[in-house]
């Protein structure tokens, strides 16, 4: 059979390959999440915080958020932007945190759970209606979801640098320290204002914030986390391998009693019969002597 040779592309093939690639390596770079062993690039982490805090910020406080909340908003004539902002607010962060947890080897699933319920939380909470002639059960789940995705977030932050202290107890604790300041603005307006939008944007924007910096932080001090991330693992793995041996000594100790409490009794009744034949033997001979 003659097989068919593969003819070399034209010079305007080669261009149309050079353009594309060039297009795509472009676009990939600066607009689209690039993995490396699934790692973010840091244009992408930066142009996605500043849609986040440009998005929460225009489209919320071009309203009166001292007198009406974000819910308000969003469900009294701005549901589609209202679920476009919650999508990509829960979308973004969570791939951050997650990016985060998996550069640095964090392999809690009890915090990267947190992080999935808290994304799945604010998608119902922008999805399910808040409106007064609806239903209370309605506007429960959707107030219920909201409380939700602000806890689950952050519990997952807390267990994440109690983690980072163990490894580096300089990093945890600026890492605390930053995300008590966090808190603290969120607080401020919280007492200023009382439960209102302004506490809301506060909360979310220092939430976007906060991500920003610790993938900065960590990522500056990313040869001195990853060894320090091997002396932790290797220190655990010690402790998990003499935890085991311990046990294995103890299981043979409670064998080896086990055995000896079941074979006295036989050791007894063997000694009983030959001490008795020894005496017969004995008494016989004294017989055959007399």
């Amino acid at each position: 059979m003659n097989e068919k040779k593969a003819t070399p592309p034209n010079k305007k093939q080669q261009q149309k390959f050079i353009r594309r690639g060039f297009y795509i390596n472009f676009r990939r770079q600066y607009f689209y999440p690039k993995f490396k062993g699934w790692v973010l690039t840091n244009n992408f982490v930066i142009i996605a915080c500043t849609f986040l805090v440009l998005y929460t910020s225009v489209f919320f406080f071009q309203y009166d958020t001292r007198e009406v909340t974000m819910s308000y908003i969003g469900n009294h004539g701005h549901k589609l932007l209202f679920v476009t902002w919650g999508i990509a607010t829960a979308s973004l962060v969570g791939l951050m945190l997650l990016n985060i947890y998996k550069s640095y080897n964090y392999q809690n699933k009890v915090s990267r759970n947190l992080i999935i319920a808290g994304a799945l939380s604010l998608v119902n909470c922008v999805f399910v209606p808040s409106l007064a002639s609806l239903p209370r059960y309605i506007t429960g789940v959707h107030d219920l979801s909201a409380v939700a995705y602000a806890v689950f977030s952050i519990f997952g932050l807390v267990f994440f640098i109690l983690y980072l202290s163990k490894v580096d107890k300089q990093i945890g604790k600026r890492s605390f320290w930053m995300f008590m300041i966090m808190l603290l603005f969120p607080f401020i307006s919280l007492v200023l204002f009382g439960h209102c939008g302004v506490y809301e944007i506060v909360f979310f924007i220092c939430l976007v914030v906060y991500v920003l910096f610790l993938y900065f932080y960590l990522s500056k001090n990313k040869t001195r986390l990853q060894k320090n991330i091997e002396i932790y693992n290797q220190q655990k793995n010690k402790k998990e391998a003499n935890i085991k041996t311990k046990k294995l000594q103890n299981q043979n100790l409670k064998y080896k009693q086990h055995n000896h409490d079941v074979d006295t009794p036989k050791a007894d009744k063997r000694d009983e019969q030959n001490n008795k034949i020894n005496h017969t033997q004995q008494n016989n001979q004294d017989k055959l002597n007399n």
